[in-house]
């Protein structure tokens, strides 16, 4: 089953930070694709996905709105889907960021829930030219 596509639920989303480096950078604008709504209950067209995000699998690019930091979105790649928690009965997921020394992610967090996942990278719609991030 594929991912719940619509023309609403398609965005555009400017890179800021380098913990998804080299693969995403400062700068950089990526296309992405929006699942029904957003942590902080903000609808966006498109439908829902229940406990397990559709299409998503390992190595896929996410966006992650964390249920502790609403409003704050973090891009991160998809590691691991667990089956493992105790008393819970949907997966959980494991995202890191590509760049590991700038990366705030599940090795902080530890897993996420299938309802932090807010949507996944489609692909770069831009590259930016300058390369450097400047905090």
């Amino acid at each position: 089953m594929g991912w719940p596509f619509s023309l609403l639920s398609i965005r555009t989303v400017l890179v800021e930070g380098e913990s998804m480096a080299p693969t995403y950078n400062h700068g950089d604008w990526l296309l992405v694709s929006m699942k029904g709504s957003n942590r902080s209950g903000a609808e966006i067209s498109g439908g829902s996905w229940g406990l397990t995000p559709v299409g998503v699998k390992v190595g896929t690019v996410l966006l992650v709105e964390r249920e502790e930091q609403p409003g704050v979105i973090f891009i991160k790649r998809l590691i691991d889907i667990r089956m493992d928690s105790p008393n819970r009965h949907y997966p959980t997921f494991w995202v890191e960021g590509d760049n590991k020394s700038f990366s705030q992610d599940s090795r902080t967090w530890g897993a996420i829930s299938g309802d932090e996942i807010i949507g996944k990278v489609l692909f770069r719609v831009k590259k930016n030219s300058k390369k450097k991030y400047k905090n």
